[in-house]
């Protein structure tokens, strides 16, 4: 055959014979939007419905006492267990998402949550509650909590951030409805109905973890990595072969040349974990130790709650401006709500108690939903559920330590106040692990780009 009868043959078959360019691989479409936002109204469920049930344990309380005859601290661990399995199994999950994907997990997160609970609602003393509602329950919210973060990001680029801040206000939206929602259902089913009820509801998310089909976006990113707003994933240079930590949280994560600002950043994050919960379990207290009214200082756990939902959807927009580093919010955020803790140690107005509260929930907010916005710039899509569960664990550890620890700071100083004091402090030294992080983040970058070249 002549190299006119091949040119002849090319023309009639529309096809182009240059391997060099037939070798390129074909660019994934993907399309901001549309199926994702299902995604995200799909995931703002599940999360109200697990935030919403765990927070609502305190209405169980009381008739708990009465039934099972144990005491408050026990039954009071109960709930602070389950909230510590689910963040503290974050690693496992994220082995599991690798191997079976963000739908399977949450599915069988819902599963394992409607038998847990339906389980504790047969309980007949306080250790059949624990393995049931804390321990079988817990780990069916971390296999719902961990898809419903991470698969987000597969279907969103431009609005990445404002889609996952969405997804992170279910948690005050599902403290808000659940509430009143377990007090009727106590009040007319029984503590037993109201937990059948319940189980239910998780068993429903079954239908949610159905709609979190994988997306494209982090496809997209992993083969072309062309923009860093869009791809997420800066350049921080080389791989680095990291084989004694790749035994404990998987090669790719440990390889990654991004490591050492990612333990910075999960320990300023552990920190402000610790600062933040404490106030919801000390501040009451120490207003009313301030001359405060019992009702106005309850009034001040619902102020926070109703500023760190808006806190945390401004956050979303702004980080998905190519301007704000995601990194930089967090720090600033942090920075500027460290000394509300100390100011609250030192006041007796109302409205300064108020006023200081509301820039309080206001901030965390914004640092609560930039957190996955700035793993995505350091490890990308693809790493964000091994790195966010890795975070998640370690903050765990911290949320079940806080307001004990705080506890006993009280107890040894006779000052309520002072546990807004420790608060403060965590939250100080959070602020510097945070400056160390953006700086060791950057000096990383100019390397990468240096390689690059």
């Amino acid at each position: 055959m002549g190299i006119e009868d091949l040119e002849e043959k090319k023309d009639l078959l529309g096809q182009n014979f240059d391997t060099d360019k037939d070798d390129k691989p074909e660019k994934i479409e993907h399309k901001e939007g549309g199926w994702g936002w299902l995604v995200v109204a799909a995931s703002f469920t599940v999360i109200c419905v697990l935030d919403g049930i765990g927070y609502s344990f305190g209405v169980f309380l009381e008739p708990l006492i009465h039934d099972l005859e144990v005491g408050r601290g026990a039954l009071s661990m109960a709930g602070s267990l389950q909230v510590g399995v689910y963040s503290m199994s974050g690693p496992v999950v994220a082995a599991v998402v690798a191997r079976w994907g963000e739908r399977k997990a949450c599915m069988v997160g819902s599963v394992m949550s409607a038998m847990g609970v339906l389980g504790a609602s047969y309980a007949v003393g306080i250790k059949t509650l624990i393995l049931c509602y804390s321990v079988v329950t817990g780990l069916g919210f971390g296999l719902m909590y961990l898809p419903s973060i991470v698969i987000v990001s597969q279907h969103f680029t431009t609005r990445r951030a404002l889609a996952t801040g969405i997804v992170l206000c279910a948690a005050g939206a599902g403290t808000f409805l659940f509430a009143p929602l377990t007090e009727q259902l106590v009040e007319h089913l029984g503590w037993r109905g109201a937990m059948r009820v319940l189980a239910c509801t998780c068993l429903g998310c079954v239908v949610c973890g159905m709609a979190m089909v994988p997306g494209h976006a982090g496809k997209e990113e992993s083969s072309e990595g062309e923009d860093a707003n869009k791809s997420g994933q800066k350049d921080y240079g080389n791989k680095v072969d990291r084989k004694f930590l790749a035994k404990i949280i998987g090669v790719e994560l440990s390889s990654t040349p991004a490591l050492s600002v990612l333990f910075l950043l999960t320990m300023g994050d552990c920190l402000s974990a610790l600062s933040l919960y404490i106030p919801y379990t000390h501040l009451p207290p120490a207003a009313i130790a301030a001359g405060i009214s019992p009702s106005n200082a309850a009034f001040l756990i619902s102020a926070i709650g109703v500023t760190n939902t808006a806190g945390r959807l401004v956050s979303g927009w702004l980080s998905d401006k190519p301007s704000i580093n995601p990194m930089l919010l967090i720090l600033v955020s942090i920075m500027a709500a460290s000394p509300t803790h100390y100011i609250f140690s030192m006041i007796s107005s109302y409205w300064i108690f108020l006023t200081l509260a509301c820039i309080f929930g206001f901030l965390t907010g914004v640092w609560v939903s930039a957190i996955p916005s700035a793993l995505v710039n350091l490890v990308g899509v693809p790493l964000l559920a091994p790195a966010f569960g890795l975070l998640t664990a370690f903050r765990g550890v911290m949320v079940l330590s806080g307001p004990p620890l705080a506890g006993l700071v009280v107890d040894m100083v006779g000052v309520k106040g002072s546990a807004m004091i420790v608060s403060g402090v965590a939250m100080t030294v959070a602020s510097g692990f945070y400056v160390l992080s953006v700086i060791v983040s950057k000096r990383l970058s100019a390397r990468g780009e240096y390689q690059a070249l």
